[in-house]
């Protein structure tokens, strides 16, 4: 909201593109999903990666996407 101030730092802005890059993420696995269950599982638990404060988490969000690629490209 307008009032959250702190939704305008790097960090937050960081968190609330994941939601939308997951969510594209498992829908583009959707038609495959009989197929390619274990992807799809090991997709799913991506998120659990994304831990911690500040950097730590940006470091974090870094292994989470490479993984992603890793996964989608497949």
């Amino acid at each position: 909201t307008p009032f959250d101030i702190f939704g305008l730092d790097g960090i937050r802005k960081t968190e609330r593109a994941l939601i939308g890059e997951y969510r594209a993420a498992v829908e583009s696995l959707l038609p495959t999903l009989a197929s390619d269950y274990d992807r799809a599982v090991k997709l799913a638990e991506l998120p659990d990666l994304v831990r911690g404060y500040d950097h730590v988490k940006l470091r974090n969000v870094a292994a989470y996407r490479a993984q992603m690629a890793a996964l989608l490209k497949r």
